[in-house]
């Protein structure tokens, strides 16, 4: 016979267990069709750190707010797709010692292949510049489900230009 604790605790540990299944399933595979990450230089399951280490700093943090100074350029990351998307947004915050223009490139196929983009947008959010750029995910080389990324600023290989990038959102839609 099973006491009143016993009971408590044994359904108490079958709702953990689902809710613990419910926040994976929802965290892995996004089933309202959108996912929102916050790439803030720290570590994440869905964004890799920004590398080559030789042209961009450590990541520096102070105050909770972390930044990374890119110094040549181009610099790379990964993404970790939940799902299939359709389209992904990304919105760079970032401070540039001179007036430059960062791209993006998404890479579409082996190699030395990325369709680079210039911002759509940019705007002030605070003391942050904010480029805010748009990919068909239909031409990512996906492998993995991961997708390669390029971040380039040529200003940084010929001035004494350095870039402090404070995070990276990315909105991925189906």
């Amino acid at each position: 016979m099973q006491t009143n604790a016993q009971f408590f605790f044994k359904h108490a540990f079958r709702l953990a267990a689902l809710g613990l299944i419910m926040f994976l399933f929802w965290q892995n595979f996004s089933p309202l069709g959108k996912q929102s990450i916050e790439f803030d230089l720290t570590k994440n399951q869905f964004v890799s750190v920004l590398n080559p280490s030789t042209r961009i700093e450590p990541v520096h943090c102070e105050n909770n707010i972390c930044t990374q100074i890119m110094h040549e350029d181009p610099i790379y990351f990964e993404l970790l797709l939940a799902r299939k998307f359709d389209s992904l947004r990304v919105k760079l915050f970032y401070r540039a010692t001179f007036e430059t223009e960062i791209r993006i490139g998404m890479q579409t196929k082996k190699g030395w292949n990325y369709m680079l983009k210039s911002p759509n947008s940019t705007t002030e959010q605070g003391d942050w510049s904010v480029a805010e750029y748009s990919f068909p995910l239909d031409a990512a080389l996906v492998e993995g489900r991961k997708v390669n990324f390029m971040i380039s600023a040529p200003s940084t290989r010929t001035d004494d230009v350095q870039i402090i990038i404070h995070k990276i959102e990315l909105e991925l839609n189906r």
